[in-house]
C-alpha cells in the first residue's frame, strides 16, 4: 500500500497498462489531469486519449521493446477533458515475464504543452527573421549589382573620397 500512496501523491501522472494497452492503474494526478476518476478509466484503452495520428509510432515503439531494452521515452498529443489538446512527455518501462513477453507498461507523464508552444513560437520567429534577412540580402545584392554596372559602364572617371579627403 505504501507504493500506491507514493504514486497517488505524485504530481506527475502515472499510468500502468496491460500488454493490450488496457489501463490497469492510474494515480490521482492522472485523474485530475484528464478529468476522470479511477473507476471509469480502469480497463479502458489507454490509447484513447492519444491523438490517432500519434498512436502508430507509439505502438511501433512498444513492439520494439525487449527485456534487454525495456525503457522508452516519447512525446505525443492527447485530448484532455473538454477536448483540450495538450502535449505530453511519456517516460516508461516495460516489464517482461520469464518467456520475454510484456506483462505491463508503467508510464510517468508530464505536460509539456507550454514548452512545445514556446519552441514553436521561437521557431516561427527564427523563420520570420531568416526570411527578412534573406530579403534584405537580396535587395543589397541587387543594389550592389546596379552600382557595379553603373561604375563599369560610365565613360567619365570616378574618384571615391572618404570623409577625410583621402
Amino acid at each position: 500500500y505504501q507504493y500506491y500512496d507514493i504514486l497517488n501523491n505524485m504530481t506527475e501522472t502515472v499510468e500502468r497498462d496491460l500488454p493490450d494497452f488496457r489501463i490497469n492503474y492510474v494515480n490521482n494526478a492522472y485523474c485530475t489531469y484528464f478529468g476522470v476518476n479511477q473507476e471509469e478509466v480502469i480497463g479502458t484503452d489507454g490509447m484513447e486519449a492519444i491523438i490517432e495520428e500519434d498512436q502508430g509510432f507509439i505502438r511501433e515503439l512498444m513492439a520494439s521493446l525487449t527485456p534487454e531494452n525495456p525503457n522508452y521515452r516519447y512525446e505525443c498529443r492527447v485530448r484532455k477533458s473538454g477536448g483540450v489538446l495538450a502535449w505530453i512527455e511519456v517516460v516508461g518501462c516495460a516489464f517482461f515475464n520469464e518467456e520475454g513477453n510484456v506483462i505491463e507498461y508503467q508510464d510517468v507523464v508530464r505536460d509539456i504543452t507550454h514548452y512545445i508552444e514556446t519552441k514553436d513560437a521561437l521557431e516561427g520567429q527564427v523563420e520570420k527573421r531568416t526570411v527578412e534577412l534573406q530579403e534584405t540580402n537580396n535587395r543589397l545584392n541587387q543594389i550592389n549589382h546596379y552600382l557595379q554596372n553603373i561604375v563599369m559602364n560610365i565613360s567619365e572617371s570616378v574618384v571615391v573620397v572618404d570623409q577625410n579627403g583621402i
